[in-house]
């Protein structure tokens, strides 16, 4: 991403209260940082904002181009806002993030609260932040 996207998803996570190299691990997981990404299943962006979501979210916080880095971005750190108000586990609101919370809540419910797309993505934060801590080293 450029370094313009970063600084400006940095902020909006620091607005949101979400730790930045958790949200640059979910558009790695979802998107591989491909702005222009569109699913078969109609997922858009770099947060891959699923279409039945961008009704809702353009009303919430005035999106009306998904495939704007920007947008998307905003779109995507405010779903995970509103899930972290409800959930104080990353992977639950990892899991409801990726399947809804109606699918995430199926699997609590059988007593799991981690998934392979939650571990991924724990992972992937995990790994910015030891290659951050070891630049800080440097």
């Amino acid at each position: 991403l450029g370094t313009d996207v970063q600084a400006f998803t940095f902020y909006l996570c620091k607005a949101y209260d979400i730790d930045f190299n958790f949200a640059m691990a979910v558009m790695q997981q979802e998107s591989g940082f491909q702005a222009d990404a569109v699913s078969p299943d109609g997922d858009y962006g770099l947060m891959q904002i699923n279409q039945k979501n961008h009704e809702w979210l353009s009303n919430a916080v005035g999106v009306t181009d998904f495939l704007d880095p920007y947008q998307n971005i905003q779109a995507g750190i405010y779903i995970l806002g509103t899930l972290f108000e409800k959930y104080d586990d990353p992977h639950k609101v990892l899991m409801a993030y990726n399947m809804g919370e109606s699918g995430a809540s199926k699997l609590w419910d059988q007593g799991i609260y981690q998934s392979k797309y939650s571990q991924r993505v724990i992972g992937y934060q995990e790994t910015y932040i030891k290659e951050l801590n070891g630049n800080d080293q440097m």
